[in-house]
């Protein structure tokens, strides 16, 4: 039989109508036609195209998963063997970031330049000289193909920093965090190719204890939310605004309260300004009637931006929401309200209207919730990946009814994994953040994946 010639690397490109393939090899000279065969792993659709040249392009594929093989037919007529399948990954990546010790993503947000920019810590001393026990700040970009464009380092004598990063619409980079030496929130300002412009420490507060948890940009500024206390009072919650150009930091700006009787203290996690230009403040609360507490649950106020009250919900007394982790708007104008229920450490969701009145609860049965970040579709649904059992991954699709239209374990990561945050891309794929951990914990790497919306396969 006439011999198969040696194939070469697949080269994938991304074009505006989906993913263009060339598959090229070996010339062997003249006379020959070549039977080349790809086919789409979750559908298992092939298809044939036959040339007497040593490459071919198939265009407009969707992003998932291939396997392409090759036959020759000789000038005699004589066929080959059919080689041995060779997978391609159109759109979709697994990459692991990390060294040898403990790495961690916290956050991960897409890139108005394509790509995302990932908050991350790390004691590996393959990635920072200065990590070691106590982790250094690492923040890093990667391309749409989870290549790394560049990195950003950042070592302090008592551990990491950071907790919140922001692509500004400049393409600026803002991470805010707590400095532990001073006791102070901290701000950063990078480039867009990551390179340091400023570093500021708030020295308007007089708290003895003040954190940054959250950095946003609402009306064309840079917002910090704290959480700030003095030695024996209760935390408060305070924006500030963060100067783009020097990072000078303003007095703090006092969040408007929830309108709830007996209401005994409030804490603040969660800012998102929405598709009006509005900012959604989102959080917890509890009532006290005498000296008990008597009520916990979760409030969202939406403000303008004169930080005037527009609209106002809260579930007290309902005792579904023991914390708040994330909040999103949705594409049909409600919003949903993601965090751990009273008991048991499970996922709890509030979705309501714009007008603040409430539409539907849900509390998971297995999944546990871990601060994990949400993404949001076009039809009133948002999906999630979340733990059961530490091991066990689980992607799930709610619809805009509240009620899941999808649940599939898609990884199991073996020894533990904990999920930080899914989004979805505008081609419709998804790309979630994964903590894997090795040795009981002491051990992580962090992994990306893409993987296709309609491609089972791919998960």
């Amino acid at each position: 039989k006439p011999r198969l010639p040696s194939l070469n690397d697949p080269e994938v490109t991304k074009q505006e109508t989906g993913y263009d393939i060339s598959l090229s090899w070996e010339d062997i000279g003249e006379g020959n036609l070549y039977s080349v065969y790809l086919k789409d792993m979750a559908t298992d659709i092939e298809i044939e195209e036959t040339t007497s040249e040593n490459e071919i392009t198939v265009s407009s594929l969707k992003i998932g998963r291939y396997e392409w093989q090759i036959k020759r037919k000789n000038s005699l007529g004589q066929e080959s063997d059919l080689s041995t399948p060779q997978e391609i990954e159109a759109g979709i990546f697994t990459k692991y970031y990390g060294g040898s010790a403990d790495d961690r993503a916290k956050q991960i947000i897409p890139s108005n330049s394509g790509g995302y920019i990932v908050l991350a810590t790390t004691k590996s001393p393959e990635i920072s000289a200065t990590a070691g026990s106590l982790a250094d700040d690492w923040i890093f970009k990667v391309d749409e193909q989870g290549e790394m464009v560049w990195q950003y380092i950042s070592s302090s004598n008592h551990g990491d920093r950071f907790r919140s990063i922001i692509e500004s619409t400049d393409g600026s980079i803002y991470a805010v965090g707590y400095d532990r030496e001073s006791s102070k929130g901290l701000a950063l300002k990078l480039t867009s190719s990551g390179a340091k412009e400023w570093e500021t420490l708030n020295n308007t507060s007089q708290s003895s204890y003040l954190a940054f948890r959250q950095v946003i940009e609402f009306n064309n500024t840079i917002y910090a939310l704290s959480e700030e206390w003095e030695s024996g009072s209760k935390s408060v919650n305070n924006l500030y605004v963060i100067t783009k150009e020097d990072g000078a930091v303003s007095d703090p700006i006092e969040i408007p309260a929830p309108a709830i009787p007996d209401l005994k203290s409030i804490s603040v996690y969660e800012l998102l300004v929405t598709s009006s230009g509005n900012l959604i403040i989102a959080g917890t609360v509890n009532t006290i009637e005498g000296e008990y507490f008597v009520g916990t649950g979760a409030f969202v106020l939406e403000v303008d931006s004169n930080l005037d009250v527009i609209m106002t919900w809260n579930n007290v007394n309902e005792y579904l929401h023991y914390g708040v982790g994330d909040v999103k708007e949705l594409s049909n104008g409600r919003y949903v309200v993601l965090g751990v229920a009273m008991h048991g450490g499970n996922i709890a969701i509030s979705e309501i209207e714009s007008n603040g009145t409430n539409y539907r609860s849900y509390v998971s049965d297995n999944e546990m919730y871990g601060d994990q970040r949400i993404a949001v579709g076009d039809n009133g649904n948002f999906y999630g990946v979340f733990s059961q059992d530490g091991d066990t991954l689980t992607f799930m699709s709610f619809n805009s009814n509240l009620m899941i239209d999808e649940q599939t374990d898609f990884l199991d990561f073996g020894e533990y994994a904990n999920p930080v945050s899914t989004i979805k891309n505008e081609d419709d794929s998804f790309t979630f953040v994964i903590n894997e951990s090795h040795n009981d914990n002491f051990h992580n790497d962090i992994v990306i994946l893409k993987r296709g919306m309609d491609n089972p396969a791919s998960w």
